[in-house]
């Protein structure tokens, strides 16, 4: 996304800037399609300029259906309290989508069926052992500082960046930029600065935090946050200024 763009778009449960790796650059994408259709259950200020249509879908414990953990099990749950509003559960709002467009494929009738389906996939599909999982090409580092972003531990959905007790918790992202002592020296900042985070096109007013975890040369600004939002994409180099 970025080099190539296409006309039309179906956001689901996805908010670009927070939830693409590209960040501020994905927004920009989006926003200048001909169209945008968005599928969720949170239609901030971000969607609101973006989609032209809004499809309403439950949350987790709104709806009935099936989560696939890490090792691999399927565990299913049931709605636990009624949809509100015209909310629907999403697979019914893909399955109209297909159907007004005249696709193959989506004739469910409930979320059992589109389950069983899943499963019939997965039954077939070859595991790849931990220790013959392909390895990811060496890419060349960026000059300058080197921005990581791992998702914050409340970051990582519509509803968690929008909980807010959790936002209020010393667990936060906040918009924080951390890197170890030795670069805040080289820096020439401190702890408690507020600088601006530049990379790109993009800027960001950040305050500096101490994380003695992090090497030299590297600053980290948690993804899915609003700091993370407001910048490029999720690993690249910045700068820094006051």
């Amino acid at each position: 996304m970025g080099e190539q763009t296409c006309a039309r778009y179906l956001l689901y449960q996805v908010e670009p800037s927070a939830d693409h790796a590209l960040g501020k650059q994905a927004r920009d994408c989006i926003a200048a399609a001909q169209s945008v259709v968005f599928a969720g259950s949170y239609a901030g200020e971000e969607i609101m300029a973006l989609a032209d249509v809004l499809l309403p879908i439950g949350q987790v414990p709104e709806i009935s259906g099936t989560l696939v953990n890490a090792d691999g099990v399927p565990q299913h749950s049931q709605a636990a309290v009624h949809l509100s509003g015209e909310a629907r559960p999403g697979w019914k709002v893909l399955r109209v989508l297909g159907n007004l467009l005249h696709l193959n494929g989506f004739e469910y009738v409930s979320a059992a069926d589109v389950f069983a389906e899943i499963s019939t996939a997965m039954d077939s599909a070859t595991r790849i052992p931990a220790d013959q999982a392909p390895v990811a090409e060496s890419v060349a580092r960026p000059k300058g500082l080197l921005r990581i972003s791992p998702v914050g531990l409340y970051d990582g959905d519509a509803l968690l960046r929008r909980a807010c007790a959790l936002q209020e918790t010393v667990h936060a992202s906040g918009l924080h930029i951390a890197m170890n002592r030795v670069e805040c020296r080289r820096q020439n900042v401190t702890p408690g600065d507020v600088v601006t985070v530049s990379q790109d096109a993009y800027s960001a007013e950040l305050e500096v935090t101490l994380d003695s975890r992090l090497p030299d040369g590297v600053a980290c600004i948690a993804g899915g946050s609003a700091a993370a939002r407001a910048l490029g994409a999720a690993t690249g180099s910045i700068s820094i200024g006051k």
